[in-house]
């Protein structure tokens, strides 16, 4: 009979979590899986091109207010499990897995992953506790929960029975490499316009940046997440400062990593992360990095300070500005950065990281 491989996400927009799930269902459908996604909200666009192999069900989105959304969703993903016991399904994101394996009867084998600091998830403030206490619950009954990090895994080392695995993010085996005589004085950084990003304090950083090295420019990729008028106010943020006119905003791109290789240093100012592909993805294109050392620990899982990298504290500005000063006036640590390029590209191949979450779905058959 044919392994059958069921994912559930909220959409497939252009973040970092909704990467991973595109390559892990394109692995599954080589490796004979018949490949279904769910995706339970219709207005969110799919900004990453899936494999022709997958068939997509959008839910349907219900009327009334998101309890009564909530409710008609959990009551179609229990109808769903039941009717494809067989199936192994999947969901990333928080509120996702817990719909998920409320939903599912016993006996249907749900693999759920955190993708991000767990301790961040649950925004609610007021309801944080008891969801807290609920996902503790629920994550007892997954076959798996895979963890970015040992350090989100972690998190949970007090909660009995969680079946917990760690698998870090893939790259793709074609990424372009990083011209070691890039001289194109061209800062980056590929994140989505949120919060989470601290793009203000990046943009104090550059500012630091450019009264010593006015020739350069900071280009940020990506687009508004989650919260509506981010872009703008990142955007008058930006126009606040001396260096605005070398900071330019640049939107969405599906090559991406196309722009970090024509870049110079690549920039991450995250306050927190599971694991940043934009950071893995420059590691292996072997472009000079400078990011904060953010909980869950993505950053320093990867990056060795002064070997391939520079990490720098969280909120730092200051501290951020100076790492970059210092890869711009320090070739040597330039060029150690590009050496080590290769070593990580084979260990996140995006095959070779696949066949550890094909180890997690063949234990829940």
């Amino acid at each position: 009979m044919q392994k059958e491989l069921i994912a559930l996400m909220p959409g497939m927009g252009g973040g970092g979590a909704e990467r991973v799930m595109s390559i892990i269902l394109r692995e599954a459908a080589d490796n004979g899986y018949r490949v279904r996604l769910l995706l339970s909200d219709k207005s969110v666009k799919t900004d990453y091109a899936l494999d022709e192999r997958i068939e997509i069900l959008r839910i349907p989105r219900q009327e009334g207010g998101k309890l009564s959304r909530k409710f008609h969703l959990i009551r179609f993903l229990r109808s769903y499990t039941k009717k494809n016991k067989s199936a192994v399904f999947l969901s990333f994101l928080t509120e996702r897995n817990l719909d998920l394996l409320y939903a599912a009867p016993k006996g249907v084998r749900v693999v759920v992953s955190e993708r991000n600091d767990p301790a961040r998830t649950i925004t609610n403030r007021k309801l944080a506790p008891l969801m807290n206490r609920l996902r503790n619950r629920l994550y007892r009954k997954a076959s798996s929960v895979v963890f970015q990090t040992p350090d989100a895994m972690a998190y949970f080392a007090k909660v009995k029975g969680i079946r917990g695995v760690i698998i870090p993010n893939p790259v793709a085996a074609d990424l372009p490499y990083h011209r070691r005589e890039n001289n194109s004085k061209i800062i980056i950084s590929v994140a989505r316009l949120t919060s989470q990003k601290n793009y203000p304090m990046l943009m104090d950083a550059f500012d630091g940046v450019y009264k010593q090295h006015p020739d350069y420019q900071l280009h940020i990729w990506g687009q508004e997440g989650h919260e509506p008028g981010m872009a703008e106010y990142l955007k008058s943020y930006a126009q606040s400062l001396s260096c605005a006119g070398a900071i330019r905003f640049m939107g969405f791109s599906r090559e991406a990593a196309e722009r970090v290789a024509e870049a110079e240093i690549f920039v991450l100012s995250s306050d927190y992360e599971g694991m940043s592909n934009s950071m893995l993805e420059a590691l292996t294109i072997g472009i000079p990095c400078v990011c904060t050392d953010c909980p869950i620990g993505g950053a320093r899982m990867f990056i060795k300070s002064g070997a391939n990298g520079l990490l720098v504290p969280v909120g730092d500005a200051k501290a951020m500005a100076d790492a970059v000063n210092r890869m711009i006036e320090d070739r040597a640590l330039r060029e150690r950065c590009f050496m080590n390029a290769d070593k990580l590209r084979g260990e996140l191949d995006e095959k070779k990281i696949f066949k550890k979450w094909m180890e997690v779905f063949q234990n829940s058959l």
